[in-house]
């Protein structure tokens, strides 16, 4: 009987090997697969992050300043792609100059009203009106309109509401006396619901 047992430990040693460089190439390919599937995931994080910046350049965060056109609830709403208003609605707002935003919480806004003009129309401002005088004033409320300013609504707006928003464009009555304007002026969706109103108080009059 031969004795090939050198030659059997060669072919075990070699098999062994194989099994071993087999096991090196399905680890290599394990880490190839979990670095591109890391890449990956790094590619992306840093694409939300481009994105986010994107929108904070154009007016989703706090950090955007819109000079004489800023409101006080500029860090609470989030401008979407603007809505064309009619002329006469877009010519209300300081130089017509307005974006269209949407409501990331709950907002309070205020409405002066009485005689020809009612509690549920739809432009308010951020802040109340104190007495009759700074209304006409601040809101630019031209005798023509019939707005006796003498009721003021308190309006809560919701989260996820769709607002134009702006500073309220200087008017002029017919015996030339300017009403400066320049307060917040809010033009609320059409049709919003009554619920929405909180309370109704009397204005002073000065």
């Amino acid at each position: 009987m031969l004795d090939n047992s050198e030659d059997i430990a060669k072919t075990v040693d070699k098999a062994e090997n194989i099994k071993n460089l087999s096991k090196s190439v399905d680890k290599t390919k394990e880490i190839q697969d979990k670095t591109i599937s890391d890449l990956e995931v790094k590619q992306l994080g840093e694409y939300i992050k481009d994105l986010e910046k994107k929108q904070v350049d154009k007016g989703t965060g706090e950090s955007v300043n819109f000079g004489k056109y800023s409101t006080s609830i500029d860090d609470k709403v989030k401008v979407i792609e603007k809505v064309d208003l009619p002329d006469w609605i877009r010519d209300s707002f300081t130089d017509g100059n307005y974006r269209t935003v949407i409501t990331e919480e709950n907002i309070t806004f205020y409405r002066t009203f009485g005689g020809g003009a009612k509690a549920n129309g739809s432009f308010v401002t951020t802040s109340p009106a104190g007495n009759r005088i700074n209304a006409k004033i601040d809101t630019a409320l031209v005798p023509d309109w019939k707005n006796t300013r003498e009721f003021e609504a308190v309006i809560e707006v919701p989260k996820g509401q769709i607002l134009n928003i702006g500073r309220v464009e200087k008017q002029y009555t017919k015996t030339g006396a300017l009403l400066k304007g320049d307060g917040d002026q809010i033009l609320l969706p059409q049709g919003w619901p009554s619920e929405w109103i909180k309370d109704i108080r009397k204005v002073p009059s000065k």
